[in-house]
């Protein structure tokens, strides 16, 4: 998806049009959908109708599919074709006839086959029925980032010249894991972006996100294990990581995953879960029985004290107890005046993020 192409793609905006709303900041086929279209004819007023103005946004809607070309997309538009929605509900063979007909009338120069609709059909789809988002990132002073890498859920896409880009297909309307990096800025991390579930509504969708100074940056690693929170893995593709017995850290839980063949060691899974460049990352490692202090049966839990495996009391429950312990701990390094304080101030502030990190984890359950 190309929001980036000039407005001089659409069918009727000619070079000097195109001079004229560049001017008034309508450079690419994202100006001219993120804007209403009376603002767009106030620029045009002189030359050009609101139909007409309704027309060339109608067709910029469309040029979001990047199977349909300018002309596809114009040939849909005269033929009542306006929406993603609409072009969504025709039938193969409708549109077969209706780009046959405009072929035939010369408004096209030739007519899509039957892969290239398919793939229009399918990229259609995935836009209507998924939710959207608009990034825009800018520096503090408001001016745009190009080449920013932005992911929300396990989609990605790069800013264009004027720092926006528009990532489609995210798994229904739930709000969604952020990130946004680019060398020479401070990395963005949001947990709880709302992607927008109505993909005609352009501007509700549009995000402004600043990025500040900084050195420069790669994604960062989220460590689940350090306190980090991290989004749900039902977002991300996971990668699973051999680790060796020495790398386990002190504290880790783990389950035992299977049995192997020699009866002498097992394979088992951290239950702490790392993030990295729009991965989930799983780590197991292989372990002798003789480190365990109970039976490695499979599904068992433990966890690994003084470089033994002690079998974990209260199952999944403790787990999640552990999580978020370590989560309220890392937020609380971070709080200047926590040490400040009073000790019944410092105890309620300590519950207060326990208790919504614990129901954090309720909600999104990865176990």
């Amino acid at each position: 998806m190309n929001l980036g192409r000039p407005v001089t793609d659409i069918q009727g905006i000619g070079p000097a049009l195109g001079e004229r709303l560049n001017a008034a900041r309508y450079a690419s086929i994202g100006d001219l959908i993120r804007q209403p279209v009376e603002r767009l004819h106030e620029v045009v007023a002189s030359t050009s109708s609101l139909e007409q103005c309704e027309a060339w946004q109608s067709m910029a809607w469309l040029l979001q599919i990047d199977a349909l070309t300018p002309q596809w997309a114009e040939a849909l538009v005269v033929a009542g074709i306006e929406t993603v929605e609409e072009l969504v509900g025709q039938e193969l063979a409708d549109l077969q006839t209706l780009f046959a007909s405009a072929f035939d009338s010369g408004l096209i120069p030739d007519q899509p086959d039957d892969e290239a609709l398919f793939a229009a059909g399918k990229e259609a789809a995935g836009i209507h029925y998924g939710s959207t988002a608009l990034v825009l990132v800018t520096s503090e002073s408001g001016e745009p980032i190009e080449d920013a890498q932005v992911r929300v859920g396990a989609v990605q896409a790069q800013t264009d010249a004027n720092g926006r880009c528009r990532l489609s297909h995210l798994p229904g309307a739930s709000a969604q894991f952020l990130s946004i990096a680019r060398d020479g800025y401070a990395t963005v991390l949001e947990y709880d972006f709302q992607p927008n579930a109505d993909n005609r509504s352009f501007a509700t969708a549009h995000r402004r996100l600043a990025i500040d100074h900084g050195d420069a940056t790669e994604e960062p690693v989220l460590e689940e294990f350090q306190g980090d929170r991290i989004p749900s893995l039902a977002s991300y593709q996971t990668r699973w990581e051999n680790v060796a017995e020495a790398d386990v850290p002190e504290g880790d839980v783990v389950r035992v995953h299977k049995q192997y063949s020699d009866a002498e060691t097992v394979q088992v899974v951290s239950l702490f879960r790392a993030w990295q460049a729009g991965e989930m990352v799983v780590r197991q490692a292989r372990l002798g029985i003789t480190l365990f202090d109970d039976t490695p049966d499979n599904g068992r839990l433990f966890r690994r004290r003084d470089g033994r495996y002690q079998p974990l009391a209260g199952g999944l429950n403790a787990t999640a107890r552990y999580r978020a312990q370590r989560q309220t701990r890392a937020v609380l390094v971070e709080e200047a005046n926590f040490t400040q304080l009073t000790p019944e101030a410092q105890l309620q502030r300590y519950a207060e993020l326990y208790a919504e990190f614990r129901s954090q984890n309720q909600e999104h359950s990865h176990e």
